[in-house]
């Protein structure tokens, strides 16, 4: 404290001391009166009260009255008042001087006037009175007191300035911090959480204002603290969210303009519909969305992550759900700001050098941040002429306003799909997107994700879902409903989206197929070095179905010679012995083999299949449990492309379709070859019979 109350009661007990007492009787010499002793009691009684009330006016600083008060006193009291009233002068220079140095708090009873200020331990901020640009009223704020160029991060009376220079802020015996104007009137009041007996108001390092009870030991039993009620500035360690348990919500708003810092229609804060995630807003309307939380940083921002600069965190619980940051170095000055005049966020940086702010970041950073600029099902490429399209098995609802960039009314299913065939539904995976708002979503922290697609197939208003996490190779289960709106997708990082969609043909063409063609076999999260064995998978089985492809046409050829009569033709083929195909083949060599036709591989591939054992197919180095469903789904694949009939057959659309997704597969009938094989043998046999 500055102010030295026990001086004073100690100056009283050594005045009121029998061997200390002393007067000065009409003008002259003060002399010891530890010789004589009051002989009437009620004057030593009286000298004591009046002493007592002396010494309150100056505790007070109520000089006005110690000075002017008239009292029928009792000569032996003046000598006492004389000395007390030196007392006074050194009092109220300490006043002036401490209130001129690096005061961090005021307690009870005292004030702070204009002109005076409160500055932290550190010398890092500065609490008082100031004028905003060209305004005239009075503000109570915070700015930095360590930069040259006055940068306020918090105003207390915001929508209610104060005229004059009579102001005063003071906290009451209730423990309330209160901004009083020069009539008297509460102009701004801060509510404490309880009464304490010794409240103060301290200024702390980091920039918070806060009231707390001087005996209590804990650094951070706060009655009141102002960064739960943030101006236009997010400091480190303030809380961007909500308060569960009280339902406050800290929510960053600028300034209406730079002389008004009343708060504006442009804000920033946590939405709690649906699963939460961080927004702006202009009025009550989505301006910019952050999105949810993936454990590393925001869907939107897929920019935010650690750094040697800042660390970032987000907490939800049953208690709160918050964003907030701090520093690595305590050396830096980084603040983010909501500027209203151009509708962005900024996150500065002060560079000492240049002695000014530089822009670290900002957000919108172009047309694709703007919320939901492409509509329902839409999905914003920031690098494509134009940057809207459909997402894939979608198309424009008004192709006349989409046609002239009007994309707000979005996309819709290009045909609607019935609940009953869900069979018939699949996924395809989207890379590198800001995941859609998730106002009207479901969420479970503990599913997998092949758990959450089964989930999600389930329900047909489910449309789209991913992992909630993304750190660890995934986890957590997020379901969207309805609408996908917001969507974008980024050139680096960002989220895999898998959306629902029917297999058709007609849902694709070329312009889709770079987005299906991100193979995707193991929904846990498959590591990397695994990724050339599927891709081995993939080709050997391609290269297989085109041999048996290959051999069926030439069995139906052969079929067509047999039936038009031309027996008689021989086959002009070249013969070898077996010692020439020994010699060629380096004695059968598997590493000589180029492929195998109908009564090799793939015949064992159908046996295997109808054993249910397709997975003895599988080399021994493939046996890790992260592919095998990958490989079992690359077999079934396979056996369907060799059907008998067309119609049984998929198509290379819809092969690349099952590939890319998860949707479920019919059951593979017979291959075509083994058929066409019998027929040959049965005809073999019958024309034996006639012979």
């Amino acid at each position: 404290m500055c102010l030295p109350d026990k001086p004073l009661r100690f100056l009283k007990e050594l005045l009121l001391s029998p061997s200390s007492m002393s007067a000065r009787k009409h003008g002259d010499n003060i002399t010891n009166l530890g010789k004589r002793q009051f002989q009437d009691e009620k004057v030593s009684n009286y000298c004591v009260m009046d002493i007592d009330f002396h010494l309150e006016l100056v505790t007070l600083q109520d000089t006005e009255k110690l000075w002017f008060s008239e009292s029928t006193e009792l000569r032996e009291c003046q000598a006492m008042k004389k000395v007390i009233l030196m007392f006074v002068l050194t009092k109220i220079l300490l006043f002036f001087f401490c209130t001129s140095t690096a005061n961090d708090s005021i307690s009870q009873f005292k004030s702070l006037s204009v002109g005076n200020t409160l500055v932290s331990e550190e010398g890092t901020f500065e609490l008082g009175f100031f004028r905003p640009g060209r305004a005239a009223d009075l503000y109570l704020g915070i700015w930095y007191k360590s930069i040259p160029v006055k940068t306020v991060v918090w105003v207390a009376n915001r929508a209610k300035p104060v005229k004059g220079n009579s102001s005063v802020l003071h906290i009451n015996s209730e423990g309330n911090l209160q901004l009083v104007n020069h009539n008297g009137v509460v102009a701004w009041s801060a509510n404490s959480t309880k009464k304490v007996q010794n409240p103060i108001v301290q200024l702390l390092n980091s920039g918070n204002l806060v009231v707390r009870d001087e005996r209590d030991q804990d650094p951070e039993s706060y009655l009141w603290q102002s960064f739960d009620y943030p101006s236009d500035t997010l400091l480190p360690g303030m809380k961007l969210g909500w308060d569960l348990r009280t339902g406050l919500e800290r929510r960053v708003s600028a300034w209406k303009n730079w002389d008004d810092p009343s708060p504006g229609d442009f804000s920033w804060g946590i939405s709690l519909e649906g699963f939460p995630q961080v927004m702006m807003w202009k009025g009550s309307k989505v301006f910019y969305r952050g999105g949810h939380w993936n454990g590393l940083g925001f869907s939107g921002a897929p920019e935010l992550k650690a750094n040697p600069v800042f660390k970032f965190k987000f907490v939800s619980n049953e208690n709160e759900v918050y964003y907030t940051y701090s520093l690595t170095n305590e050396s830096i000055i980084s603040r983010i700001v909501m500027n209203q005049s151009i509708s962005t966020r900024q996150r500065y940086i002060w560079i000492e050098d240049a002695q000014a702010w530089r822009i670290y970041a900002s957000v919108p950073r172009d047309n694709c941040d703007s919320y939901n600029i492409c509509g329902s099902n839409g999905n914003c490429v920031i690098g494509d002429s134009p940057v809207c399209q459909c997402l894939s098995g979608f198309k424009p609802r008004f192709p006349k306003h989409w046609d002239m960039m009007d994309w707000t009314q979005g996309c819709f299913l290009s045909e609607e799909w019935n609940c009953e065939e869900r069979r018939k539904h699949g996924f395809v995976k989207f890379n590198q997107l800001k995941a859609p708002d998730t106002s009207n979503s479901w969420v479970n922290e503990s599913m997998s994700l092949t758990e959450c697609r089964d989930k999600c197939l389930e329900n047909c208003s489910c449309n789209a879902y991913a992992n909630t996490d993304v750190r660890g190779g995934g986890k957590g289960c997020l379901m969207w409903f309805g609408d996908l709106r917001d969507i974008r997708e980024f050139s680096a990082g960002g989220w895999d989206l898998y959306i629902r969609t029917k297999i058709l043909e007609s849902v694709f063409n070329d312009s889709e197929f770079t987005l299906l063609s991100q193979f995707y076999i193991n929904h846990e999260g498959e590591k990397k070095n695994y990724s050339m064995k599927v891709v081995a998978v993939v080709l050997t089985t391609a290269a297989v179905v085109a041999a048996i492809l290959a051999l069926y046409q030439f069995g139906k050829r052969m079929k067509k010679f047999r039936d038009n009569n031309k027996d008689e033709e021989e086959l002009e083929l070249p013969f070898f012995d077996q010692a020439a195909i020994t010699k060629a083949t380096n004695g059968f060599s598997i590493n000589n083999k180029l492929g195998e036709g109908g009564f090799g591989t793939v015949y064992m591939a159908w046996r295997f299949w109808k054993e249910s054992r397709p997975l003895d197919l599988l080399d021994s180095c493939m046996e890790n449990s992260s592919v095998l469903s990958g490989a079992l789904r690359c077999i079934h694949i396979s056996l369907l492309c060799v059907q008998q009939h067309p119609e049984d057959r998929p198509s290379m659309s819809t092969v690349v379709v099952m590939l890319s997704s998860e949707s479920s597969l019919p059951q593979p009938k017979e291959p075509g070859f083994l058929m066409e094989k019998e027929k040959i043998f049965l005809g073999a046999e019958s024309s034996t019979k006639h012979l």
